[in-house]
């Protein structure tokens, strides 16, 4: 008899099949405008746009902040639940506003201008190189954030939650910062590997990234409080 596949096995399925059919709408329709249309005005240059990873007034953009917002609530409620384990509380609690400000950052693009900032001040208006690139002044920030909280978090994460989550951040900030600086700062002349593909593996990367921090999240909810849910479903019921 097969097993059953778990809930959040189905649900990281679907994430992931999600991001997959909106990185090829976006390498098709690129293509397509760059190729053909020279990137021209028009109605099909819309169109692309609003399936175009680098467009915030696209899908894709949507679909990152409604993932942002599922991790930020599915972390909020663990977060209530553990209300009273404190250690386990604030991890759960850190990783919900992280997640909140992420949501919110997509559609403000909040980064974009600290990072113009930041480049500015260090840098002045000199092109960004591999080296010369603000994302250098702000990864060590963001890694020893990463490292402090990985390291409070081992204390009262299953090693298999951690873990998991470790490769997510990996995958979101290979993509978001290791990608990103290798699209700003090298030269490339063709439009294609620049705006299609370049952009799509970064945003594809942050995608799949968000989606395992997801199906962490829900699985750790699932193992531990399974019955708790059971529970709350039979009272709504009677």
């Amino acid at each position: 008899m097969k097993s059953k596949t778990s809930i959040t096995i189905t649900i990281l399925m679907y994430l992931v099949l999600a991001t997959l059919t909106l990185l090829c709408v976006h390498l098709v329709l690129q293509f397509i405008n760059i190729t053909y249309f020279s990137e021209q005005p028009g109605n099909f240059h819309e169109l692309t746009n609003r399936f175009d990873f680098d467009d915030e007034a696209s899908i894709p953009t949507w679909f990152s902040q409604l993932l942002f917002l599922i991790l930020a609530s599915l972390a909020g409620v663990t977060a209530y639940i553990e209300r009273k384990k404190k250690k386990s509380y604030w991890v759960w609690l850190t990783i919900a506003i992280v997640a909140t400000l992420g949501s919110i950052d997509e559609v403000s693009t909040v980064h974009e201008s600290g990072l113009q900032g930041i480049h500015l001040i260090f840098f002045d208006e000199n092109t960004p190189t591999l080296l010369a690139n603000a994302w250098i002044v702000i990864l060590p920030v963001v890694l020893t954030f990463c490292v402090i909280f990985a390291f409070r978090a081992s204390k009262v994460l299953p090693q298999k939650t951690l873990k998991l989550f470790i490769l997510a951040v990996g995958i979101y900030l290979t993509g978001a910062v290791g990608v990103d600086i290798v699209t700003s700062s090298v030269t490339i002349e063709s439009l294609y590997v620049k705006h299609g593909l370049l952009v799509a593996l970064e945003e594809a990367m942050e995608l799949i990234g968000l989606s395992l921090a997801i199906y962490t999240t829900a699985e750790y909810l699932r193992a531990n409080y399974a019955n708790k849910f059971k529970g709350i479903k039979k009272q709504l019921r009677q």
